[in-house]
């Protein structure tokens, strides 16, 4: 601290520093008077007080907006997570409904294309070249 020299009354405050309850027990004090001051520095010293009050209000509304921002932020990804269970329960509930008479077709057609596709490829590779003019 600097320029101090003596001892006084005054309200000493570092912006930034405010208690909200300790201020309104100090506006509380200043108000009620009991040290006796001059209507002019319980002006003063009431004026102080309730830049302090404004500086935590505008702290708090920062604070408020600040919140209200992550809370829509955890409601998206809520959201997110949501859709992601509900797209996991219809293909849970689509693995279950499957038909095992048709999977068990479509699986040995497929096995049947990749046989004619690997007899295929057996007869091309073993064909010469008089083979092929014929």
């Amino acid at each position: 601290a600097e320029g101090i020299s003596g001892t006084g009354v005054e309200l000493v405050g570092v912006s930034g520093t405010h208690d909200v309850f300790n201020t309104f027990v100090t506006l509380r004090e200043i108000f009620e008077n009991e040290n006796n001051f001059p209507s002019s520095q319980v002006n003063a010293l009431r004026n102080n007080g309730l830049e302090a009050i404004e500086e935590v209000h505008t702290f708090l509304s920062q604070l408020n907006v600040t919140i209200g921002s992550e809370i829509g932020f955890l409601e998206k990804v809520k959201e997110g997570l949501e859709d992601i269970k509900f797209d996991t329960a219809d293909e849970a509930t689509l693995l279950q409904e499957v038909d095992i008479a048709q999977v068990a077709i479509d699986i040995s057609r497929r096995e049947v294309l990749y046989q004619m596709s690997l007899s295929v490829a057996a007869r091309l590779m073993s064909m010469s070249l008089l083979d092929f003019i014929r």
